[in-house]
């Protein structure tokens, strides 16, 4: 099974998802400017390790297909870009809308191959 060689990156990007889905959640509660911020940082840095983990992934085997990564790719550009700023504002509509269906994806592969 392709999968066990790069199951524990997966795992490790679930992780990070459900670490973003926390941080929004808690920065919707808490409506404290100070949180606010730390949190959309630590959303900022989980993105950016998930796009660490799927680089290496592809290194491993670039016949994955998680068409939601996409997204989250061109996001991770965007926030290494020195000349665009991402509101919080985006930043919370892309957890919101996206991050849901690149989990769906992920788990599927995960879970669905047995």
């Amino acid at each position: 099974m392709k999968i066990e060689r790069t199951k524990h990156l997966f795992q490790e990007i679930l992780n990070s998802i459900d670490e973003i889905e926390n941080f929004n959640f808690l920065i919707k509660e808490r409506n404290d400017e100070k949180y606010d911020k730390m949190g959309f940082r630590a959303m900022e840095r989980e993105i950016k390790f998930i796009s660490a983990q799927w680089e290496r992934i592809r290194e491993m085997d670039t016949e994955f297909n998680i068409p939601a990564i996409n997204n989250l790719l061109r996001l991770d550009r965007m926030l290494k870009s020195a000349y665009i700023r991402i509101s919080p504002k985006l930043l919370s509509s892309f957890v919101e809308n996206e991050i849901p269906i690149l989990k769906t994806e992920i788990e599927e592969l995960l879970y669905g191959e047995d």
